[in-house]
């Protein structure tokens, strides 16, 4: 039986691992079980498309959280759901681009 993410958390929070922020990275439309199993903590969502800022919005108003939007330079496809911070051996499909967004530490959110 394979153990996801979320339940080696769930694991660690039962031993006594209570974070006071979760980060999701690569946020798109949501992670619930995230934020559900970390009600507690502050939430940093981290999302470089800014079609996504409406359910980041929504995320906020739920619980704890705040947003940037920030990555480093990304290959966006067509369906704006999928993008990759890597440079692609081939060029991109023509329905693809490449766009900039705003570059940031961590530790500097």
């Amino acid at each position: 039986m394979q153990i996801n993410y979320l339940q080696r958390l769930t694991r660690k929070l039962r031993l006594g691992f209570h974070p006071r922020t979760v980060i999701d990275a690569g946020v798109a439309t949501q992670t619930p079980e995230l934020y559900e199993e970390f009600r507690g903590a502050s939430i940093l969502l981290i999302e470089p498309l800014a079609e996504f800022e409406p359910f980041l919005s929504q995320i906020c108003s739920a619980y704890r959280a705040q947003y940037v939007l920030a990555a480093a330079v990304l290959n966006v496809l067509a369906d704006k759901v999928s993008s990759s911070l890597r440079p692609r051996a081939r060029p991109l499909p023509p329905v693809s681009r490449l766009r900039h967004s705003r570059a940031a530490q961590i530790s500097q959110l």
